[in-house]
């Protein structure tokens, strides 16, 4: 009984799973250290979708479902500098890993990243 429901239940999560693609990655100090507690916001360039969620205890983050957009992803933390990566493109099936480094922060200060870059250079720092 248990392996019949198996079967017809596989077919339908495998599309809820391919509606959309995924973002996650891991979240460290630019001098070592995991950083948990860290605010990762989500917002597609249109502003209709909107998401956020917090770095797990490892600085791990997971946004899963988003569905097929370009993506402004945004991290922050008290004491360290904002981070702004834009051009973030998601399509059915993608699972995207950013990993990011972040540097405490001098002066208030944003660093604004395109994903599109190989290295994530900085486009315009503030």
């Amino acid at each position: 009984m248990f392996c019949l429901m198996c079967i017809f239940a596989a077919p339908g999560a495998a599309r809820a799973q391919a509606a959309g693609g995924s973002i996650s990655g891991t979240v460290t100090r630019e001098a070592g250290g995991t950083m948990p507690g860290v605010r990762v916001s989500l917002a597609d360039q249109a502003r209709t979708v909107a998401r956020e969620v917090t770095t797990d205890m490892d600085g791990f983050y997971n946004l899963p479902a988003v569905p097929p957009a370009a993506y402004e992803l945004t991290i922050s933390a008290p004491g360290f500098v904002t981070q702004m990566w834009s051009a973030i493109i998601v399509g059915v099936g993608t699972e995207r890993v950013l990993n990011i480094g972040v540097g405490e922060a001098c002066l208030a200060a944003q660093r604004f990243y395109d994903a599109r870059k190989t290295r994530g250079e900085v486009v315009e720092h503030r």
